[in-house]
């Protein structure tokens, strides 16, 4: 399975008022193989897909031992836009 989890938050709930959904995809993803795992898995029918890769990060943590210097995971979003004529995502599916 391509997608790993669907992301809620303000911004991408104004989005789903234009039919668009974000998702998080592993790595390795591409375009074509994005929009074959939503549209089979909720039946909908993809207007165009657009990826975005984040890279890495690196964080800096003060501690009473010192300070700690970690990095973020790497993380592949998919912006998905529906058809118009296509029914909204429910992303509880994604929990089953």
């Amino acid at each position: 399975m391509i997608i790993l989890n669907g992301i809620k938050s303000e911004k991408t709930s104004k989005l789903e008022s234009l039919g668009c959904f974000c998702f998080v995809v592993r790595d390795d993803a591409c375009k074509v193989d994005v929009k074959r795992d939503v549209e089979a898995l909720f039946g909908v029918s993809v207007r165009r897909v657009n990826l975005c890769k984040f890279s890495t990060k690196a964080k800096k943590k003060y501690t009473k031992n010192g300070v700690m210097y970690t990095r973020c995971a790497c993380l592949k979003k998919a912006f998905v836009y529906l058809r118009k004529d296509s029914d909204l995502i429910n992303f509880n599916k994604l929990l089953e």
